[in-house]
């Protein structure tokens, strides 16, 4: 993960329904470092979901469609707590 960190982006914050999203660019090979394949994504989106002390990561392979950058496949990932955080450490930096 690592070496992952210098080309990972923060993107977004959202807030919904109790939850705060955490959206980052990340590149095509953190896709297949969790065994995702998909040959036509650019890049992808990793998702950190906190949820009432809860956090749920999700990652999806992003692709131009219709001429704008769209997440089209979302897949539920385990992190560890300790990458979760260096990762979110990007948001606030």
């Amino acid at each position: 993960m690592d070496e992952m960190l210098f080309s990972i982006c923060f993107d977004e914050a959202v807030g919904v329904n109790g939850a705060m999203d955490f959206y980052f660019i990340v590149p095509k090979r953190f896709l297949e470092k969790f065994g995702l394949s998909y040959p036509d994504a650019e890049c992808g989106e990793l998702c950190l979901s906190f949820t009432k002390g809860n956090m749920v990561a999700r990652l999806s392979p992003t692709k131009k469609i219709e001429g704008l950058m769209t997440d089209y496949d979302w897949n539920d990932i385990d992190i560890s707590d300790e990458d979760a955080d260096r990762i979110m450490g990007l948001a606030v930096a």
